[in-house]
């Protein structure tokens, strides 16, 4: 349009080259070519597509790409009429979806493994709860020995709000679980703000989570637990997000990280490193998830940290009385079966 009015000058065109990426020639020789044809779109590139009868010869060889290739040179009178290796493998790369060619190689799990899942719509604090079992890859000092500890905890889906958890030097337990839920529902200086009643929670299917202990004191307080089925992490997306974080933020900033970088195929670095004790892991965990809550800004919720997101919901949270949360066992009396002389769960808000 500058160009008809006959305003078009030097300095455009090399803002519209800086800006766009490419040479000034280029913009030069783009507006040339808009000028002869009428327009400035492109015109589509001709290249090999993915016909039926490659997609038939992917799945009779499960997917290997070469092998259909050479197929393809047998079958063909003309060795030239066929694409070359690379264009075939960037067409499949184009016209496949990549869950296509995982099912193709591998069925239909990995296929599905690579499906897209859409995001729950919005609801409101305490609406839903996901709770797991996460084993820290930090090697800890507890009685006298190195154990990687296991963190018990559960997430706010709404808010992004970590409501409560516990650590345990051992295997977690129904002990533990009630530890962390207790921590999650009360509301007072140690445990608060965030706090209160769910209206449900989902968890995974096992069977500390199952147990007798938990399954009533979450029916006391009218709690609905979803049981997700087997193999379907994506259904409780915020927990695993969460734990991922945890790995990623957390854990692998701690001496005695279990999966710093390999210096040969028996030894990695900083395995050499003094060990934290139990109670500094605790502590340092306790001020990771403060600092998660009240300082992490999470994108897809508009920039708000957790605690930000939980402050601007306006929707009342149910209290639980003042002797419900005191009946929930907090695993304090409760020890692994296994471990006689293990450590009582350490609970945190």
């Amino acid at each position: 349009m500058l160009r008809e009015r006959g305003e078009l000058t030097s300095a455009e065109v090399k803002t519209v080259a800086r800006t766009v990426g490419v040479h000034e020639r280029t913009v030069w020789r783009r507006l040339e070519r808009a000028r002869a044809a009428g327009t400035a779109d492109l015109a589509p590139r001709s290249r090999y597509c993915v016909t039926d009868e490659v997609r038939i010869k992917l799945a009779y060889y499960r997917g290997n790409i070469k092998r259909v290739h050479q197929e393809m040179l047998e079958e063909a009178d003309d060795p030239k009429q066929v694409p070359s290796l690379t264009t075939l493998h960037r067409a499949v790369k184009l016209d496949l979806a990549p869950g296509d060619l995982a099912g193709l190689r591998s069925g239909i799990p990995a296929s599905r493994a690579l499906d897209p899942h859409l995001k729950r719509p919005p609801t409101c604090r305490n609406e839903e709860w996901e709770g797991d079992h996460k084993q820290a890859p930090v090697l800890v000092w507890a009685d006298g020995r190195l154990v990687k500890p296991w963190i018990t905890w559960f997430c706010d889906c709404h808010t992004g709000v970590t409501m409560g958890w516990a650590v345990t030097p051992h295997y977690p337990h129904r002990g533990s679980i009630l530890a962390a839920l207790r921590s999650c529902i009360l509301t007072d200086d140690i445990h608060g703000p965030a706090g209160g009643l769910p209206r449900r929670i989902r968890i995974d299917r096992g069977k500390d989570f199952l147990s007798r202990a938990v399954t009533q004191a979450m029916g006391s307080f009218g709690v609905h637990v979803d049981v997700l089925p087997p193999y379907t992490l994506h259904l409780k997306g915020s927990i695993e997000n969460l734990n991922r974080a945890a790995t990623s933020m957390f854990f692998s900033t701690l001496p005695r990280y279990t999966k710093t970088q390999k210096l040969d195929t028996k030894h990695r670095a900083e395995e050499k490193d003094p060990a934290l004790t139990f109670e500094n892991f605790v502590d340092l965990f306790a001020q990771w998830v403060r600092t998660r809550n009240t300082e992490h800004r999470m994108a897809g919720r508009g920039n708000l940290t957790p605690m930000d997101s939980w402050n601007s919901d306006t929707t009342p949270p149910e209290r639980a009385t003042a002797e419900g949360p005191a009946c929930l066992p907090d695993g304090r009396r409760t020890l692994h079966p296994h471990h006689p002389r293990a450590r009582d769960p350490l609970a945190g808000p």
